[in-house]
């Protein structure tokens, strides 16, 4: 939890939820890649696991409290600077996981910030099921200040995304991250239902490679649909395959966040509450 953050979309999180059961980054019984759990792992005490759900309301109340941002407001991410605050709710977690009791979840994170009425937020859960079924059970929709989201990693997971379609929403939002296969965009990213596109390679000691043309097709896919995309980072082993030889990009630096490393055609970040605000890094330096 904190009011700042180096999520490049994000202003602040909050984790009123904390543990995992488990998805295909990562499970107890054979660990994993997820950046969530390593962080639990380095740092819970001795003799606790990531797959131990903790419950903890009272962190919603200070963070719906936060201030409001607004111009001038988003230091080092101008591509946020007309938006409120925005508050990525449950970026450690997934507050729609087994586990998480959908009373408890209504009760203490989801009614106050409706009622509240502050900030934007992000959720984004890989158990789009459970929220499909969660918002139908409470005969919601989501308003334009809170965006639902689903986190694709390979075509495996694009069940998750017919669910998101099918939950009544003002927006909604597929994360493609870490992305780790080619994706038919069509399916991932269906025009008229899917509303924003987050693209990211991934991080870390055990990062698995990620072509950059698979970055490339999103990101023109979703320009061909007007849909806003936002390009993250290009993970720790971004490449471009040129069979039969991988050629690896040179002098990309940890996560591959920094886009004047980039190419040009990849600097892309759009915010969904910004339609066609597109900024490159060619305006920033």
């Amino acid at each position: 939890m904190g009011r700042m953050t180096e999520i490049q979309y994000a202003d602040s999180t909050v984790n009123p939820v904390t543990g995992c059961r488990g998805c295909e980054l990562w499970s107890p019984e054979k660990g994993g890649t997820c950046y969530a759990a390593a962080m639990y792992t380095r740092f819970a005490p001795a003799g606790t696991s990531f797959a131990d759900i903790h419950l903890l309301p009272e962190r919603m109340q200070p963070a719906i409290r936060w201030p409001a941002l607004g111009p001038g407001g988003h230091p080092g991410k101008p591509w946020m600077d007309e938006l409120p605050r925005v508050v990525f709710l449950g970026d450690m977690t997934d507050v729609f996981g087994a586990g998480v009791p959908p009373e408890w979840l209504w009760a203490h994170v989801v009614a106050p910030v409706l009622e509240a009425g502050r900030h934007n937020w992000l959720v984004l859960t890989k158990r789009a099921d459970r929220l499909r079924r969660f918002t139908e059970d409470q005969d919601l929709t989501w308003p334009a200040n809170i965006a639902v989201g689903t986190s694709v990693t390979t075509m495996a997971q694009s069940s998750r995304v017919r669910h998101l379609c099918r939950t009544p929403a003002t927006l909604r939002w597929v994360a493609l991250e870490p992305l780790l296969g080619p994706m038919d965009m069509e399916a991932v990213a269906p025009p008229g239902q899917v509303h924003w596109v987050v693209i990211g390679g991934e991080s870390g000691p055990r990062a698995r490679e990620c072509d950059m043309r698979w970055i490339e097709r999103a990101i023109n896919h979703c320009s061909a649909a007007k849909i806003p995309v936002f390009v993250k980072q290009l993970g720790s082993r971004p490449v471009v395959r040129r069979d039969p030889r991988t050629v690896r990009f040179l002098g990309v630096k940890a996560k591959g966040a920094d886009w004047r490393e980039w190419p040009p055609a990849l600097r892309v970040r759009q915010m969904p509450w910004l339609r066609g605000s597109v900024l490159r890094a060619a305006k920033l330096v």
